[in-house]
Order: structure tokens, then sequence, then C-alpha cells
């Protein structure tokens, strides 16, 4: 059954709603300064997805189960239809969201309906993935950043940290970017008078080649609406070959690479994100 109570942080009270969805590692704050920036022209939610953030942890990884759950917890909200947008793994969820609510036959035809909003239309009125593809990729690969990333969280020794300057200083050998750290680091808590990771850390590890698949059912029917598909220019994770199964998945897919930007679009270049997005928002609005 899906959750239909992931934490959500509501920002602005413009006329469209729209969610926001986090990468691995992230929460639903991550795009906070993005969501200000619409707040006049939209009403954000920031989700945080299972075994992240303040959301509970699961036994298991589904792209569908947090598709749904997704869903569920908007309408929990009265939120019957949104623009949704996400980035990396929350870009795939993103994507399943559309795939299994984005049409009138997944969401009242003979599927049995799952999703749709009151008057009978879809809950998805557009769609930004950033950042990824629906492409499966091997995030089990030795150079795989992921893989790397999760491994260094992991080989963390609390008992040598006092302080959170102390974990930067621990993790600065195997992950050089200081923003890069600062975003893992959003996720250590005070632990008594120690420390822990808030996410699900050890199993989202175990899940690593879940995280990277992308496997599609009899229930995901193609998504005709409006699609944004934004990758960084200095990001390796959007390729030429990942295309063709956009397009056949999003027929009405627009690409854009967004120069000086790496995997975390949103944050390398917020402006020419809000750009797109504001653009995005005011399709749907018509």
């Amino acid at each position: 059954m899906p959750d239909a109570n992931l934490p959500v942080q509501v920002v602005g009270e413009g006329p469209v709603p729209v969610v926001f969805l986090h990468g691995l590692m992230g929460r639903g704050r991550n795009f906070i300064s993005i969501a200000r920036a619409l707040s006049e022209v939209a009403t954000s939610y920031l989700v945080d997805l299972p075994n992240h953030g303040a959301a509970e942890w699961t036994e298991d990884f589904s792209y569908d189960q947090m598709a749904d759950s997704v869903v569920a917890t908007l309408k929990a909200r009265d939120v019957d239809s949104a623009v949704v947008v996400g980035h990396s793994m929350g870009g795939k969820v993103a994507m399943k969201v559309a795939l299994r609510h984005g049409s009138c036959a997944a969401d009242g035809g003979e599927s049995g309906g799952r999703a749709s909003a009151t008057d009978g239309t879809p809950f998805v009125r557009a769609l930004a993935v950033i950042d990824i593809s629906p492409r499966p990729a091997d995030y089990e690969a030795n150079k795989a950043p992921f893989k790397h990333l999760l491994d260094s969280v992991l080989d963390l020794d609390f008992a040598c940290i006092e302080r959170r300057t102390d974990a930067d200083a621990a993790l600065a050998s195997e992950v050089e970017e200081p923003g890069v750290r600062a975003f893992l680091l959003q996720n250590l808590q005070r632990d008594g008078d120690g420390w822990s990771w808030q996410p699900n850390v050890a199993s989202l590890r175990s899940w690593l080649s879940k995280v990277g698949d992308f496997p599609l059912t009899s229930e995901d029917l193609p998504f005709e609406g409006p699609v944004v598909w934004v990758g960084g220019s200095d990001s390796g994770y959007i390729t030429d070959e990942d295309a063709p199964v956009m397009r056949e998945l999003f027929p009405g897919m627009r690409k854009v690479m967004v120069k000086g930007a790496g995997h975390w679009v949103h944050a390398d270049r917020p402006d020419v994100v809000i750009q797109i997005l504001s653009r995005l928002i005011q399709e749907a609005a018509e």
C-alpha cells in the first residue's frame, strides 16, 4: 500500500501546485530556494521521499511504490493535479508518477484508476526531469559516483567526530568538492551524545542497483503532456543514447542542456532552472 503521509513542506501561495522530488541522499528542502523564487506563480510541495529526510524507512526500494506514495500524499492534501519536478532519483520517481498517473487510461481507464483528479483529468499537468534518464544505469560499477559517495558516508567513524566540521574534514579525502560534502552532511544529525545519519544509508547502499534501474510495467503508459528534460553540460548522467527512450515514453519532451552545470543543476544554475520551470508552469496553467 502507498504511504499517504510522506513529509511535505509547503512554500508559496501561487495558483499552480508544483511537486518537487529530491535525489539520492537529498531531502525536500533542497528545492526551497527554487520554490521561494516561484512563490507568486506556484504553491510548491517539497516532499521527503521514503528512506530520506523525515520520511519513514522501508523494507525495499521500488520506484512504483514511491510514485504511488507521492500521489497519495498529495491527494491527502487535496492536491488533485500538479506539475511534477524531480532530480536524479527523484526524476525517476517523477517519471513514474507521470507514466502511472499521467493519462486518463492510467488514472481512470482499463487499469482501474488510482489517482485521477476529481474532474477525471490526470494527476500530472506537466513534468520536469532534471539530469537523469529512464535508461537503466549500473550504479554498482567501480567508478559510479553514488557508489563512492555512499561508501564514503558509511566509512565515516562517528567515534572520531565531535562536531560537524570534523565530519567534513574526515570526508574531504574521499569527497573533494565542498558542495557535495555539504550536500551529504545535511543528513548528519545529533543522536544523544553522538551522531547518526538521518537517511536509511545502509539500505540505500544495498539497493543501489535498484536505484540505478528503471523497470517498466504494463501500468506505465506514455505521458503525452508537456515535458522538459533538463541536463547539466558538465554532467555525464544524460547521453545522446538516452533520447530515443525518453522520446518513446514522453513524446512531447523538449531537451535543455544547461551550460556550466553539473549533476546538481538546480544548485549550480538556479537562475536557469527557475526560468525553465516558470515557463513550464505557465504552460501547465494555460
